[in-house]
């Protein structure tokens, strides 16, 4: 499309636009008439949505092609040329072709449109020039408002003689043409068919469960980390009391009561409290509240209990809020061909101060089976009894342990008349 545009500009903005059309039932013909007018926008950009070019029915009974423009002729009141467009089959294909000259020729020829279909054309002459919206890109999107059939869409950057647009959809039209059966022979296409082998291959890995998600939560509280923000949490309570629950407004008793109403800290591990219609429960080491994964996924809604023990429609883009602490989803997966078990637990922790921190793990539990079971039994043997003979050589470097230092004291005994004060030794060692 860059290209085509390119070379658009450098030629002055002429270009060739053709393609066909088709219906495809009921659904394209437009009212009581049975008419079947194509809406086809080529649009410049899509927000804000500005067309370049469009086709459809707006004041001409067989349609028209309008092409916007973003300079505006002074001698005009609108913003683009309004070229008609004959009448289109609403059994076959029809041919869509619109050729425009953007300035004037060398000839004298002045500025104009054409129309043509595979039954008819016309043409419009008109003093206005046509600017893009987009220098780079003629269009960037397609809209289609009705139901239909359209085939790639052939781009010139020049103005085409109506004949050779017309040649070019005569010599392409039987391609177009529906077809009841191949276009050769059985025997033939089968010579011709390049033999495929479909292979069957197993997944690697399966959920052997529905996804958990389990959440730990803090009930709100005005106690604060610091003692600051304890105390603006109670000034908040108050002033909305003072201006929003004065007469004549009316707040319920849990909001005149609780100084946390309006705003909180995370306090403590709730009791028994329902939250998000569930019950706390002890999982993973930890109490809170769990949910098939599933169940927030799937739907935008889900019915629950409520706190009144009434049924009533939860959002589920609200099962995580400022309450929480930490979520933790827990995926179990099975590999046939490995047999192995594979826990995937992904946790992220909300209650940081720093924000969100999230962090996985994964573990995985294999199956052993004849050979590799016997082998490990073999190891695990082998591992118990060097560890027993471990056990024994400690214990016989202990008892010999002791039993040298009972020898040692005995020998001590022998010896101190020899060497106690006053002994011959002693006095040797004094004199040296």
């Amino acid at each position: 499309m860059q290209d085509f545009t390119k070379e658009m500009r450098a030629s002055g903005g002429d270009f060739t636009i053709s393609f066909w059309v088709r219906p495809v039932g009921p659904s394209s013909l437009m009212g009581q008439t049975g008419r079947f007018f194509p809406h086809i926008n080529f649009l410049s950009s899509v927000s804000p949505p500005q067309h370049q070019l469009l086709f459809g029915k707006w004041v001409n009974p067989n349609g028209e092609g309008r092409i916007n423009s973003k300079c505006r002729s002074l001698s005009s009141r609108d913003t683009y040329w309004n070229v008609e467009i004959k009448e289109v089959s609403k059994g076959g294909w029809t041919f869509f072709a619109i050729s425009s000259r953007n300035r004037t020729s060398a000839a004298g020829q002045s500025q104009e449109t054409r129309t043509l279909t595979n039954l008819g054309t016309d043409r419009e002459l008109a003093d206005f020039p046509i600017c893009l919206f987009n220098d780079t890109s003629f269009f960037s999107a397609i809209e289609i408002n009705y139901p239909l059939l359209i085939t790639p869409i052939r781009m010139v950057a020049e103005v085409q003689p109506l004949a050779k647009a017309q040649e070019h959809f005569l010599r392409h039209s039987e391609e177009l043409s529906i077809r009841t059966g191949p276009r050769v022979a059985n025997a033939d296409r089968v010579e011709s068919t390049i033999p495929v082998d479909k292979k069957e291959f197993p997944l690697r890995s399966i959920l052997m469960a529905s996804p958990i998600i389990f959440q730990t939560r803090a009930e709100p509280s005005s106690d604060c980390r610091y003692r600051y923000s304890s105390s603006w949490v109670e000034r908040q309570h108050e002033k909305a009391i003072g201006s929003r629950c004065s007469r004549p407004f009316e707040c319920d008793e849990n909001v005149m009561s609780s100084a946390f109403s309006v705003m909180s800290c995370p306090g403590a591990e709730p009791d028994s409290e329902l939250a998000f219609g569930l019950k706390p429960i002890e999982l993973l080491g930890a109490k809170g509240y769990a949910d098939f994964l599933y169940s927030l996924t799937d739907s935008q809604f889900v019915s629950r209990n409520n706190s009144a023990g009434q049924q009533a429609l939860q959002d589920t883009s609200a099962f995580v809020d400022s309450l929480t602490q930490t979520v933790t989803i827990a995926l179990v997966f099975f590999t046939p061909v490995e047999g192995l078990t594979s826990v995937l637990t992904i946790n992220a922790d909300f209650a940081s101060t720093v924000g969100a921190k999230v962090t996985f793990e994964v573990k995985h539990y294999g199956i052993l089976e004849d050979s590799k079971l016997y082998f490990y039994l073999v190891v695990q043997s082998l591992v118990l009894i060097n560890v027993l003979f471990l056990i024994l050589d400690a214990v016989s470097h202990l008892v010999s342990c002791y039993q040298q230092n009972d020898d040692e004291e005995d020998a001590m005994e022998l010896l101190e008349p020899l060497t106690g004060p006053g002994s011959y030794i002693s006095c040797v060692c004094v004199c040296l």
